[in-house]
């Protein structure tokens, strides 16, 4: 990486030598010129109108010289075999698609033209590639130097010579630029191109394959539905080659195609960590990708802004006519900032600057990701106001043996009371307040006694449980993670405060569940803390998940919605939802309004 990066700052000064070269040429050609005018002439008095001339002149070479560059490529292409695709001069594109020739509007950052053709069928895994690529270049040092010599060598007179050398050095300077293998801002220059698809038979299959597909593209087919061929790299494939790299970008853009979302954010950050030869426009695209996608999976506002540092905002600022930038924006106005209006904005920018896009396809898809974009930030808005409120024991998990080893732990440090318990006792105890299971196990020495002992056990059970954990129920965590996509989740247990935090900890459960309470922590009753979880958190729509008759009375008290783990350790007298087993509930929740 080290050494690439130190060519590309050699290649730099390449490039800047070049341009000092070009505008040291023009001004000996500007002092030449206004030297030849004859004395008394009608622009001799005036300096400020020939110097003017001359600076028009130069800029008028530059945009000729552009043009003859990508027709360079044309007429080499088809010399080599290649059919038309698409000729762009600025914003202005001629695109070939299934209804023919067709005007279009389309920029690219960093360039003032392209010429993209299709190749011919490949042969023992070889086309035709050096003239193709090298074809503008050549028709740019060729026909400037003939207009060079023309300046300086025919008797034109003053005026036409200056304007020929002028375009002559214009043409030899471009032609120089992008025939010396270069790496140009954001993209390999012709001669650079050229030089790796001699290098690597691998590089020169992408190539074909980045034409084939440019093509396809210029139809309005849509990569999702190209072979799936056209964006397999062999095994152990070296990503250093441009070539190889795009074509692995390429792949990335489709997995977003095909809607695998989270299939294509893994694939992006991987190659954006491994990917060293991989072009500055497509990784600031890549980027632009990630933030998207990791927006729609469900990252924070702070983590999308990691990734917009400012070389990333200033190639997105240069890339605003992409449409995947624009559907960028808005994912980002609406889903990190929930601001509607600067999404209806972005929304309106996008819809005008596609109106004449070439690729009709990507406009489709984009579209798409926008669309995507609002549902997600719609199940958001549904998330916010509905919540499950989940019972731990019984329901989430069962932790009766662990408990009742911890217990008769302590229960051995009072010999006096002769008391051990099994899993099942503990299980026919579970859901009680703490008070009420000691006076249960130990009513002959009164609450106050039997809650200190309780204490004890509690802080055993604790300890325990942390290091240990308990039994989760079949598919509970893969249950949870499917919940959270559409209601936030929380957990309100009779326990003392500390119990459910061992289950957390334990499991790395936090992420899943946005509060919890406990009676320990607030002494209040269970459908009190229902009410007080509700309210603190905005939930208008409730659902509660328990196992015994004291869930169901407290969620008919709390006006929530019953759910009955019927898997668990109690029996109820009613519900309105029944549960058979924890992995059915996303399901369940699925047809519920």
């Amino acid at each position: 990486m080290g050494k690439r990066k130190g060519k590309r700052r050699s290649q730099k000064w390449v490039m800047i030598v070049l341009a000092m070269m070009l505008g040291a040429a023009c001004a000996e050609i500007a002092v030449n010129y206004v030297e030849k005018i004859p004395k008394g002439s009608n622009y001799s008095g005036s300096m400020i109108l020939e110097f003017v001339i001359i600076g028009l002149a130069l800029v008028i070479g530059l945009y000729l010289n552009i043009i003859l560059h990508e027709a360079g490529h044309l007429i080499f292409g088809l010399l080599s075999g290649y059919s038309f695709s698409s000729f762009r001069i600025g914003r202005f594109m001629w695109l070939k698609t299934d209804e023919g020739i067709r005007l279009r509007k389309f920029s690219l950052a960093g360039t003032g033209g392209q010429c993209l053709m299709e190749p011919p069928e490949m042969i023992d895994g070889k086309i035709p590639y050096k003239l193709y690529n090298l074809g503008g270049p050549i028709i740019n040092i060729g026909l400037g130097a003939i207009a060079i010599a023309i300046g300086l060598l025919c008797p034109v007179g003053p005026f036409a010579a200056a304007l020929l050398e002028e375009f002559g050095v214009c043409g030899v300077a471009l032609g120089l630029m992008n025939g010396i293998p270069m790496y140009l801002g954001m993209a390999n220059n012709d001669g650079r191109n050229a030089l790796e698809l001699g290098k690597d038979s691998q590089a020169l299959r992408d190539f074909y394959l980045q034409l084939m597909i440019n093509g396809e593209q210029g139809r309005g087919v849509r990569t999702k539905d190209m072979p799936d061929e056209w964006f397999e790299l062999p095994p152990g494939v070296s990503l250093e080659n441009s070539m190889e790299a795009s074509i692995a970008v390429v792949a990335c853009g489709r997995l977003i195609d095909m809607h695998r979302f989270k299939e294509a954010e893994a694939a992006i950050s991987k190659l954006l960590d491994s990917a060293s030869g991989m072009i500055g426009l497509h990784r600031n695209l890549l980027i632009c990708d990630l933030v998207y996608l990791r927006l729609v999976l469900g990252c924070t506002k702070e983590q999308a802004d990691r990734l917009l540092d400012n070389q990333q905002l200033k190639m997105m600022k240069a890339l605003k006519s992409s449409p995947s930038v624009q559907r960028t924006w808005y994912a980002y106005a609406l889903l990190a900032g929930g601001d509607r209006n600067t999404a209806a904005e972005v929304k309106k920018n996008f819809d005008k600057l596609t109106y004449e896009y070439p690729y009709t396809g990507e406009v489709e898809l984009e579209r798409e990701l926008i669309a995507h974009a609002d549902e997600v930030m719609k199940a958001r808005e549904k998330r916010a106001v509905r919540g499950i409120i989940f019972d731990m024991d019984g329901t989430l998990w069962d932790s009766s043996e662990q408990v009742a080893e911890a217990w008769n732990g302590i229960f051995d440090r009072h010999p006096e009371l002769g008391l051990r318990i099994t899993g099942d006792d503990m299980r026919g105890l579970m859901g009680r307040t703490l008070s009420d299971i000691g006076v249960a196990l130990m009513p002959e020495l009164g609450r106050e006694k039997s809650d200190a002992i309780i204490r004890e056990c509690c802080d055993a059970e604790q300890a325990y449980l942390r290091e240990h954990g308990g039994r989760l129920y079949d598919g509970l965590e893969e249950t949870l993670a499917a919940l959270q996509k559409d209601f936030r989740l929380f957990i309100v247990s009779n326990a003392q405060d500390g119990y459910f935090q061992t289950f957390l900890d334990h499991y790395d459960f936090w992420k899943y569940f946005d509060d919890t309470e406990c009676a320990g922590r607030t002494g209040k009753s269970r459908a009190e803390n229902f009410r007080l979880v509700c309210e603190r958190n905005g939930i208008e729509r409730c659902w509660s998940v328990g196992d015994t008759q004291s869930d169901r009375d407290a969620a008919l008290e709390a006006g929530t919605t019953f759910i009955y783990a019927a898997y668990g350790f109690g029996e109820v007298d009613g519900w309105d939802i029944r549960l058979d087993a924890v992995k059915d509930l996303p399901q369940i929740m699925k047809g519920v309004e």
